[in-house]
């Protein structure tokens, strides 16, 4: 079938990326690329760290990440914060944290879950807490999200958000019990969880298809980011949840284009896929 075939042309792409070129050399990106593992064959450094003992910022390579060189700088029981998520695209659009609240490593342990490090997200994390540079051009009225994490939210969340704040601007909302839309955007955006087609695009079907502690790929095509109040250049990944003490989100990869992926995103997802073993 055309799926298989797909899935084993990914699976060759796959192997080929581990000597030589990973998933943005193949389907480069023109909005902005985080990841805690390399994904374009160019990037040197993916994150930067600030530890705990003196406030020291160093930055670290994904292969540092889980050698024991990051755990090794940061020391102890020492913890180690997120300030910096570099952009893979290649168009420096580096995510920077404002606050101290984004560990990666804790109490001296490298917070990894599913064979895969993670950044934690916890509690009612805004756009407030980060600065996006370079925003300029980020206004597709057809983008492409791909999203890797997983969650251990039993009532509401969601991981994008655009626009004010305080406004109903999200997409990728789900919530226990609720028939509303996942999406408060314009247009007609389409969901897939782990390439399934989510349907119908409900936040209590979207709440029911993410497993506790399990990583998960959510991806979305069709979203219109052209309005003044919908845009990717206000568009930040982070995690609303209903409960600040309790939830918390893992953060592992989050690709957004400025362009229609539609007909890349099956092998986009399969690469993903792979790497996360979904």
């Amino acid at each position: 079938t055309n799926f298989t075939t797909r899935l084993a042309m990914s699976k060759k792409m796959f192997f080929k990326n581990q000597n030589s070129k990973s998933l943005l050399d193949f389907y480069p990106c023109d909005g902005y690329a985080y990841s805690l593992q390399k994904i374009k064959s160019t990037i040197n450094y993916v994150i930067r760290v600030q530890r705990s003992s003196d406030n020291s910022q160093k930055d670290f390579k994904a292969k540092e990440i889980t050698n024991g060189t990051l755990t090794n700088w940061v020391g102890g029981s020492n913890n180690g914060f997120v300030k910096t998520w570099y952009d893979q695209s290649g168009n420096n659009r580096n995510l920077t944290f404002l606050n101290l609240t984004n560990l990666i490593v804790k109490n001296g342990l490298l917070l990894i879950d599913n064979g895969t490090p993670y950044i934690e997200y916890t509690g009612n994390t805004t756009k407030n807490d980060y600065s996006l540079s370079n925003t300029s051009g980020l206004n597709s009225t057809n983008a492409s999200l791909f999203t890797t994490y997983n969650s251990n939210d039993t009532t509401a969340g969601m991981v994008f958000q655009s626009g004010n704040v305080s406004g109903s601007t999200f997409v990728g909302t789900l919530q226990l019990g609720s028939s509303a839309s996942i999406y408060e955007f314009s247009g007609s955006p389409i969901c897939h969880v782990n390439s399934i087609l989510l349907t119908p695009q409900t936040r209590a079907n979207l709440h029911s298809k993410i497993v506790l502690n399990k990583d998960v790929l959510v991806s979305f095509v069709n979203v219109n980011f052209s309005s003044a109040s919908y845009n990717l250049n206000k568009s930040l990944p982070y995690v609303y949840t209903a409960n600040a003490v309790s939830q918390s989100l893992k953060a592992k990869e989050f690709i957004v284009y400025n362009s229609d992926q539609s007909a890349n995103r099956i092998n986009i997802e399969n690469d993903i896929k792979l790497r996360y073993n979904i």
